[in-house]
């Protein structure tokens, strides 16, 4: 992972977000290439770069680079929005919403064009910090969403501390649409309670009519 950081073996790809309203962005995915030039999914090293001190670097690395392709093609995509995702490590770092205005400016992005992904099943070894690093995101103008929501223990309390501006209703809640009544149940509560809030939602997953 260190090596992949200083040797920019690092590979961002973009999945579509797509509104029925027409707000459309991109998700921005990770992987590394390994020393066999094989891209590696970010559940094969994401752990160990969390165990050893390594996800705020990796979360740095991303955004840079998210940013700076934003301002080379600014002329053929003007407007592009991107989601990244941020570790628990990042969210916990009080430095972090100030190095994001840094590299803001350094590429001329409006903090509107980004989203920061947080997921819920990750535990916060500081929740406060958490969520003042979350709310100085929001400040400056940039949105945040909980990614994976409904999987975690604490989906509720997540919602009353860290003011989301997006909710992704899991996958697995998606996939069950039509074929197993309580998690239907569940995607329906999630949908009345992000309306009730006016929280924008994301379904992860869609494949069918149905869904």
């Amino acid at each position: 992972i260190q090596q992949a950081l200083e040797q920019n073996r690092f590979c961002l790809m973009a999945q579509p977000i797509v509104g029925i309203r027409g707000d459309n962005y991109y998700e921005v995915l990770l992987r590394m290439a390994g020393d066999d030039g094989k891209l590696i999914y970010p559940d094969d090293f994401l752990p160990v770069a969390h165990e050893f001190g390594l996800s705020s670097r990796i979360d740095l690395w991303v955004l840079e680079n998210t940013l700076a392709f934003m301002n080379q093609h600014r002329k053929v995509l003007p407007g592009l929005r991107l989601a990244v995702n941020l570790s628990p490590a990042s969210v916990s770092r009080s430095q972090f919403p100030g190095e994001v205005e840094r590299l803001l400016a350094q590429y001329h992005v409006e903090p509107w064009q980004l989203l920061f992904e947080l997921t819920e099943n990750h535990s916060l070894s500081n929740p406060e910090q958490a969520r003042q690093t979350l709310a100085h995101l929001q400040a400056l103008g940039c949105r945040v969403a909980i990614d994976d929501f409904g999987t975690g223990n604490s989906s509720l309390s997540w919602l009353e501390k860290l003011r989301p501006d997006v909710l992704k209703i899991d996958k697995s809640f998606t996939s069950a649409i039509g074929t197993d009544a309580v998690n239907s149940t569940v995607t329906d509560i999630i949908i009345a309670l992000g309306k009730k809030l006016n929280i924008e939602l994301v379904a992860e997953g869609v494949e069918t009519q149905a869904q």
